[in-house]
């Protein structure tokens, strides 16, 4: 999945992707393309940085959550904040639809703080879909 091919999902997201085709930051563009494909063709991500520490570990981690609707796994890290290890969600899951639509009111509030200042916002997954999500 592409810049391009996210746009197929504009009738769904209109909000969210037309702020993904103003956003320049990677990082959100990712997390945008993967929540809405996960949510609309259901799914299990691994972040390519999460260690498991047994030979079957995704089977392991996939098995522990496959029962559940939508899961946001995460791992703190060394600077204290928080990492996305993997995410799980069923098909139109509407805990994955609601984190979508907390993502793009959080969004908006992000793209219009660098809209007026030439200064570096920091960006974070979770500053994204906000703990009172879950």
């Amino acid at each position: 999945m592409n810049d391009e091919d996210i746009n197929k999902y504009e009738n769904d997201f209109p909000e969210l992707i037309k702020l993904f085709n103003l956003s320049t930051i990677a990082a959100l563009k990712s997390d945008i393309i993967r929540l809405i494909f996960l949510y609309k063709e259901g799914g299990f991500w691994v972040d390519s940085n999460a260690t498991l520490g047994k030979d079957n570990g995704i089977k392991i981690l996939y098995d522990r959550y496959k029962q559940y609707d939508f899961v946001i796994t995460i791992l703190p890290t060394c600077r204290n904040d928080l990492k996305t290890s993997a995410l799980i969600s069923k098909t139109n899951s509407k805990l994955a639809y609601d984190t979508i639509t907390k993502i793009t009111e959080n969004f908006k509030r992000h793209y219009e703080k660098e809209k007026i200042t030439q200064e570096y916002i920091p960006y974070n997954f979770f500053m994204g879909c906000s703990c009172g999500v879950f």
